[in-house]
């Protein structure tokens, strides 16, 4: 099978930079995202690489279901091809997340959407950070120890220097805890996207995830309005651009179905949690509730995407025994007419290594074979090139399966 300038682009990445070094392993029991996730500093690649390379030349790739046409590779809007590979806050396992090197790196590495986690500061700019508590993951309690607070967000109580403190001249001089990086605005991440585009030749995905609506707006900001506005200045505000705009609540993304003609994406939480706003109004539906074939009906009218938690598609954890069987979670999610995109999938952490062997290709090779239609990822190399080989293998057994069908 002759395959398209997209995919040969997927297969052959000419502007792709390989990192010097291999992922770092990770210890923890979750796959929750970890804010302060180490920077990789291992050992020389050689070696590993090369029992990689051997582990990955003896996978058998598991295409979608025979006959399953719902879930053949096929191209998403902004000319990407599924599975979309998503950075995580960039590359985290290379660089320290949600700075300019972590998003640049994870667009060489040829990932397809770059993802900017955004909270307000006090003069009503938003910013990239994973959390309003800044001191986090920067020197804001060192910079302003006099606007250290005690503060309840979405019922968790944190201390520290929180965005809606600080003026963005303010934030502008904090520094990342992990290396010399200031703090970026959505502005500067949207210049960065289009300078990378330009560079690569190619389109930029942008995925940005509103944290903590319900909590600004009783502080009196409006993160949705700040966030298409700057989408309508940039031309990102229609139907064709490579956009997606995710949250963990829900009244904020119904609010962005009558603003935005992007696409809108419903993050899933622990099962047996609810989402802020829902706790916000008193009410009690849960995420596990959101996750079965009446709740996915329901999102989708008025989001194209969910965002669940691995365990929802392979309910697997630490204390698991044996691989368990896949759920129904994509099946439902497409027959509800939604895109599917779990989270996050990071090289050598405890499960990768207790259940697929180290290799993060056999994980790739099951959430693949299930149809997954994107992926959220710290280490966006790794997911590329298995995608390439994926796409390759799949694609041609699809063409061979059609040339038999239409003979009949």
């Amino acid at each position: 099978m002759a395959l398209t300038s997209c995919q040969t682009a997927l297969i052959h990445p000419s502007n792709a930079q390989m990192p010097a070094k291999k992922p770092a392993t990770v210890t923890s029991e979750s796959n929750w995202p970890e804010n302060s996730q180490p920077v990789a500093t291992v050992p020389t690649v050689t070696k590993i690489q090369t029992q990689a390379a051997k582990k990955s030349s003896t996978l058998k790739i598991r295409c979608p279901q025979e006959g399953d046409t719902l879930l053949a590779p096929k191209p998403l809007r902004g000319r990407f091809y599924r599975p979309l590979i998503v950075g995580h806050q960039g590359a985290p396992g290379y660089a320290p997340e949600e700075t300019a090197k972590s998003y640049r790196l994870a667009l060489q590495m040829g990932a397809d959407y770059i993802e900017p986690d955004l909270v307000m500061s006090k003069d009503g700019v938003l910013i990239v950070r994973h959390e309003n508590n800044l001191s986090e993951t920067t020197n804001a309690s060192q910079v302003y120890p006099n606007l250290i607070k005690t503060k309840i967000i979405d019922g968790v109580t944190e201390t520290g220097v929180f965005s809606e403190d600080l003026t963005l001249t303010q934030i502008k001089k904090l520094r990342c805890n992990k290396g010399p990086y200031h703090v970026l605005t959505f502005e500067d991440y949207l210049r960065l996207a289009r300078e990378e585009s330009r560079k690569l030749h190619r389109p930029v995905g942008l995925i940005p995830e509103i944290k903590d609506s319900t909590y600004f707006h009783k502080l009196g900001f409006d993160p949705e309005m700040a966030l298409v506005r700057l989408l309508n200045e940039y031309h990102y505000n229609n139907y064709f651009a490579p956009v997606i705009i995710q949250s963990t609540e829900v009244s904020d993304l119904k609010r962005l179905h009558n603003m935005v003609r992007d696409q809108l994406m419903q993050i899933l939480g622990p099962p047996n949690e609810s989402p802020a706003d829902v706790v916000a109004s008193g009410g009690t539906l849960t995420y596990g509730e959101m996750a079965t074939p009446k709740g996915l009906r329901s999102i989708a009218q008025y989001a194209a995407w969910v965002a669940p938690e691995k365990n929802y598609i392979i309910p697997l954890t630490l204390k698991s025994k044996t691989m368990p069987p896949a759920t129904n979670f994509v099946y439902e999610a497409h027959i509800a007419g939604l895109e599917v995109m779990p989270w996050t999938f990071r090289a050598n952490d405890a499960l990768v290594r207790k259940f697929y062997g180290g290799n993060e290709d056999n994980e790739y090779n099951r959430f693949f074979a299930l149809g997954i239609d994107g992926l959220f990822t710290d280490y966006p190399d790794l997911a590329v090139k298995f995608r390439a080989r994926y796409l390759a293998k799949c694609n041609d057994v699809h063409a061979k399966r059609s040339v038999s069908t239409d003979r009949r």
